[in-house]
């Protein structure tokens, strides 16, 4: 089984066993079976805390296995790739607060209140965090506008000034002033972007338990070089100097640790590659995603969910 969605119409369902299938997502499958409560899901494909989120939904369930040792194989020990996650006990206790029984054990009040205060610590810590990002920006956009309107005025004192001068003198100094007023507005726009892509990042670790990070790189660091030397070998000036560009510059290099998709393509690679080959990180070969001004967004999702299948619609 890879779907719950025929389960969906099963209301009267009390105990849902579907161990050992190959299910890798809960979505809105079980929302209508509101007298479930027991749950057994271990030894599928789950690896994302927010598909358990969506259990939030079955007001009944108490019993819920992501995990069953009775399930167990060689390869999965009857577990889902979430269990792997960190913070995976602390993120299910604190948002499924109904349920009294976690992979085969039994939940006490004192270890539940346990995962809330480790929660609202992580949570407080990332909103003040969140909202340091926001204060810093906030300021430097009351800078940017301060410059502006010391800069406008005077460049509109000037175009007084210059009022009995030739036409031409008057029209070039108008398209000074549209110039620097678009700048302006551009450098805002810059700044509100940053602020939200900082946001997110803050936002994307705290949702996902500290299992989705990024990291700006520093120039002394053997990962960011590499990244860079990377980029600048697959440069090549004789196909782009008709585009009129002669070199590249790499500003900023950020790494994303993704612990989802990092367990998903460790078990892919897994079936193909040598166990007594402890090298074959290096056979890798890296490919380049550009990101398409039609769906600028798209990014997003991959840094999250990874790169859409066919079957997945934008």
């Amino acid at each position: 089984m890879k779907n719950l969605e025929p389960l969906g119409t099963a209301l009267e369902l009390q105990q849902l066993w579907v161990a050992s299938n190959k299910v890798e997502y809960i979505k809105k499958h079980l929302d209508n079976l509101q007298k479930l409560s027991d749950l057994n899901i271990s030894a599928n494909k789950i690896c994302s805390f927010k598909e358990a989120l969506n259990l939030n939904r079955v007001q009944s369930l108490r019993h819920l296995y992501f995990n069953d040792p009775q399930f167990g194989r060689v390869v999965t020990a009857g577990e889902n790739p979430i269990c792997n996650l960190c913070n995976y006990q602390t993120f299910i206790l604190y948002h499924l607060q109904k349920i009294t029984l976690l992979d085969t054990l039994l939940i006490s009040e004192e270890t539940k209140s346990l995962a809330e205060v480790t929660f609202m610590k992580k949570k407080i810590y990332y909103n003040m965090r969140i909202k340091t990002v926001q204060r810093i920006f906030s300021s430097f956009k009351k800078l940017v506008r301060a410059s502006q309107s010391v800069r406008m005025h005077a460049m509109e004192r000037e175009m007084v000034r210059c009022y009995d001068l030739e036409q031409e003198l008057r029209a070039k100094k108008l398209q000074e002033i549209q110039y620097f007023r678009g700048s302006f507005k551009a450098l805002k726009t810059q700044i509100d972007q940053a602020c939200k892509t900082y946001t997110q990042k803050l936002v994307s670790e705290l949702e996902t338990g500290g299992n989705i990070k990024l990291e700006e790189g520093k120039g002394n660091e053997k990962w960011y070089v590499s990244c860079v030397d990377l980029i600048k070998s697959r440069f090549y000036q004789d196909e782009m100097v008709q585009y009129g560009i002669k070199d590249i510059q790499i500003k900023k290099v950020i790494r994303i640790h993704n612990r989802f998709l990092r367990n998903k393509f460790e078990e892919k690679t897994e079936i193909f590659q040598e166990y007594s080959n402890f090298n074959y990180k290096k056979c890798l070969e890296y490919l380049f995603y550009g990101i398409d001004p039609k769906v600028p967004h798209e990014i997003n999702y991959i840094i999250e969910d990874g790169f859409r299948t066919s079957k997945v619609p934008m």
